[in-house]
Formats: C-alpha cells, structure tokens, sequence
C-alpha cells in the first residue's frame, strides 16, 4: 500500500512540475514574439527546446495515464 501511495505521489509531483514548467515556457514564448528581428536566432532555439520539453511532457503523462 505504502509503494502504491508513494508512487501515485511522485506521479502528481512529476505532472504539476511538468505542467508548472509549460506554463512557464508559455510565458517566455510570448515575451519572445515580442522582440525585434535580431533575436530571431535565440527565438529558433526556443522553439526547439519547447518541441522537446513538449515531447518530453507528453512522454511523462502517458508514463502514468497508461499504466
């Protein structure tokens, strides 16, 4: 019982940190979309690292929606 509890525990703590991370990404995005031009690079690896901790996050739900 005790491993049940502890592992339904580390599945919320791992999906609201993962959550409260995309939220964060949200907000950088669209600060991003507000600056000039000349940080287009920095926009472009931006958005790569949000496509990977999309995908990464995606991974993590069904880790635990599956099982």
């Amino acid at each position: 019982m005790k491993k049940l509890q502890q592992e339904h525990l580390e599945a919320v703590i791992e999906i609201v940190a993962s959550s409260t991370a995309d939220k964060m990404i949200d907000v950088l995005s669209e600060i991003l979309t507000e600056l000039p031009s000349e940080f287009n690079e920095v926009k472009l690896k931006f958005e790569d690292m949000q496509f990977s901790f999309n995908q990464c996050l995606e991974k993590t739900i069904n880790k635990y929606v599956d099982d």
